[in-house]
């Protein structure tokens, strides 16, 4: 069953809010045991705080996210509290919608299932939006990275994937996406 979209369509409208909004706060959060908590501040949009669902204005949103991507996301070094990128849109999102946010640590596969059983209000880790995950859930793409690479100094002009297949390469180590690459004729996996 696929999540409603009126949850995605609030966020994207709180998060599009939020990042035109002014900045002169500070960043710091308050960690809380399970994550990182925001309270709903005086800074909420009154045009966006009356489109949240009244189930939502009086509980806590529970957001998702692997802790193990910086800096996207996180934990700081008391080991518990998340931190990052996308903990910092969390957390402005909900204080624009006029809700307390609870960011917490959850293992990047257990993000999706976690949403769909209700576990989870919401998943902010770095996802690439696939046709398989939209089968289970909604997406609103606020960022893309492509993939990168670099060379030595002075080293070989490479300006395209297609030109490394006749190349020596090593690769990071990563956990998103896995495109095949070729090296010395013979079928490398990379795993960045």
């Amino acid at each position: 069953m696929k999540l409603g979209t009126w949850p995605v369509a609030l966020v994207a409208l709180a998060a599009l809010v939020a990042g035109c909004g002014g900045g002169g706060g500070t960043s710091g959060s308050s960690a809380t045991p399970t994550g990182t908590g925001s309270g709903a501040a005086s800074s909420a949009d009154p045009a966006v705080a009356r489109l949240v669902p009244p189930k939502y204005k009086s509980k806590t949103l529970v957001v998702a996210a692997d802790a193990t991507y910086p800096p996207n996301e996180f934990l700081a070094s008391d080991g518990k509290t998340v931190q990052g990128m996308d903990a910092d849109l969390a957390k402005g999102i909900g204080r624009v919608m006029g809700v307390k946010v609870d960011v917490r640590n959850a293992t990047f596969d257990a993000i999706i299932p976690g949403l769909a059983n209700g576990k989870y209000d919401l998943g902010m880790s770095s996802f690439s939006d696939t046709k398989e995950r939209e089968k289970t859930v909604d997406f609103v793409t606020y960022f893309s990275a492509g993939t990168s690479f670099y060379t030595k100094a002075r080293g070989p002009a490479v300006m395209s994937l297609a030109a490394l297949s006749t190349r020596r390469s090593r690769s990071r180590r990563a956990r998103r996406s896995r495109p095949t690459r070729r090296r010395r004729g013979r079928s490398a996996r990379s795993t960045s």
